[in-house]
């Protein structure tokens, strides 16, 4: 019998297939990592209605009101969509796979390639624990990769400077989305600050109000 082939990183080419990479390679996976970003996108629109459409009216957020209850108003609606943008960003950009020319470049099938020169730090036998400068070879995927990228096991690929994988953005958090995961985290804070804020003499009235 012939022995077993071990496990590669699929390496789908176009941009289709490139967009729809973010996901786990298994269907399942893909389709139940949509539920936590629908989820989180509902999320949006209810902080979205919360405080248009409850919370303004009743603080004087709207144009009747004063000017620095206004700005609160503008400042929650400004980082809201902010936040929103830089989630999407985040859930629905490639977060780094490999490179197929760093594979090329490293395995010596383009000797004269100006982009890697002999003296190249990646040049050599890669070894399978973390050096500095040093490609490593992923155990799960039977290939070599470049320094710092790791191997997510939901995705079934190697990304380049892997953070985490983010169930909440269903994708993983890399080289290539890690500034829009960052900007969400502070814009959502920032935000959550403006409602804070902003509610602060509704709920105050609600609690000195006589019976």
């Amino acid at each position: 019998a012939s022995a077993a082939t071990p496990p590669t990183c699929s390496r789908p080419s176009g941009e289709a297939k490139r967009f729809r990479s973010m996901f786990a390679q298994r269907r399942m996976v893909r389709v139940a990592s949509t539920a936590p970003v629908g989820l989180i996108l509902g999320l949006f629109c209810f902080e979205w209605c919360s405080y248009n459409w409850l919370l303004a009216p009743r603080a004087s957020l709207t144009a009747g009101g004063s000017l620095p209850r206004q700005m609160l108003a503008g400042g929650f609606n400004i980082t809201w969509l902010l936040a929103l943008w830089s989630y999407i960003r985040c859930a629905f950009t490639e977060p780094g796979r490999v490179p197929e020319v760093w594979r090329i470049e490293y395995n010596g099938l383009a000797e004269d390639s100006p982009a890697l020169g002999d003296t190249s730090p990646i040049r050599g036998q890669a070894v399978r624990g973390w050096q500095t400068g040093v490609a490593t070879l992923c155990s799960a995927c039977q290939d070599h990769r470049p320094e710092r990228a790791h191997h997510c096991g939901v995705c079934g690929v190697c990304v380049l400077r892997m953070d985490h994988h983010c169930p909440w953005v269903g994708n993983c958090v890399g080289f290539k989305n890690h500034k829009f995961f960052l900007l969400m985290c502070f814009y959502t804070a920032a935000a959550c600050a403006f409602f804070t804020v902003s509610a602060l003499p509704v709920v105050a009235r609600a609690f000195t109000a006589k019976p």
